[in-house]
């Protein structure tokens, strides 16, 4: 095997010491290289790990699902507590379980695969949901009235 490297742009023959030790290499990464040489002179890539890009596509539709299917849910924002807060609020009763267990079913349904609960409550976590109304959330003329009868529903 002839070893060249360049210097000052052309190309000089050298040994296969100083070619090694100049490039840093082993003998067998060289070889390893030209074992994965393709016709035109460039390295064929490495197939392990990494992404694949129909994942990719299927992990765009699994994130779109997962978007659909929290906005299918009713928001409300702060009344009295705006300015403090950008988050909007789910109705008390929900949480993460029951709606990821409602996707799944949703999914099943539809007969598809359903993204895992990781990604579902990353997505959550990202929309600034939450699933409580602030305790500030009323004047104090709604407040008062309401500990003076807890069971009238008009308030």
């Amino acid at each position: 095997m002839i070893y060249t490297l360049p210097i000052h742009e052309q190309r000089k023959q050298v040994c296969r010491h100083m070619f090694l030790s100049t490039l840093g290499v082993t003998e067998r990464q060289i070889r390893t290289a030209l074992k994965k040489r393709k016709r035109d002179g460039q390295i064929v890539m490495e197939g392990r790990g990494g992404r694949r890009e129909a994942e990719k596509v299927e992990d765009e539709e699994k994130r779109q699902s997962i978007l659909d299917h929290i906005n299918k849910f009713p928001r409300m924002e702060s009344h009295y507590c705006r300015a403090n807060t950008k988050n909007e609020f789910l109705a008390p009763e929900l949480n993460l379980t029951t709606m990821y267990n409602m996707y799944v079913s949703e999914m099943a349904a539809d007969k598809k695969k359903p993204a895992s609960r990781s990604l579902y409550n990353n997505i959550f976590k990202s929309l600034g949901l939450k699933f409580f109304a602030l305790k500030k959330d009323a004047c104090g003329i709604c407040l008062r009235k309401m500990k003076e009868n807890p069971t009238d529903e008009s308030f």
